[in-house]
């Protein structure tokens, strides 16, 4: 039995290097968690492979936002993620648009998540009204 770890980077390895066709890797990831019964597992096996790629240089981000986002905005977080992860490393996006945030941006990257949305800041204070 193989490790989530090494199959994430069997993974990272064949995205990376187009070695095998997605279909038939995400076929492939799919099967080996249903034989090995670890389907609860899906969520941290993407997670793991996201931070295989992160190492290798591609870095995949989730912008959410309540309304979609201006370039220089979206360049501006690219910029970032640059600064954190390095100049050479290809960032892609994908930007959600999700009005329950409210208003501000939450940013989901390998290493962790970033919310500054206006929803989680109505939370936080009703919280701290609460105590």
């Amino acid at each position: 039995m193989k490790s989530r770890t090494k199959v994430a980077h069997f993974a990272a390895e064949a995205l990376l290097n187009n070695t095998i066709p997605r279909d038939r890797l995400v076929a492939m990831l799919a099967s080996w968690l249903k034989d090995t019964k670890n389907t609860r597992q899906s969520s941290y096996l993407v997670q793991d492979i996201a931070r295989q790629l992160a190492h290798s240089g591609y870095v995949f981000i989730t912008i959410t936002t309540a309304h979609p986002i201006t370039l220089q905005t979206k360049s501006s977080i690219v910029d970032y993620i640059h600064s954190y992860y390095g100049a050479n490393v290809t960032v892609e996006t994908k930007e959600v648009i999700n009005p329950a945030i409210i208003g501000g941006v939450q940013i989901d990257t390998p290493n962790g998540s970033l919310d500054a949305s206006v929803k989680r800041k109505l939370i936080q204070i009703i919280k701290g009204v609460q105590r």
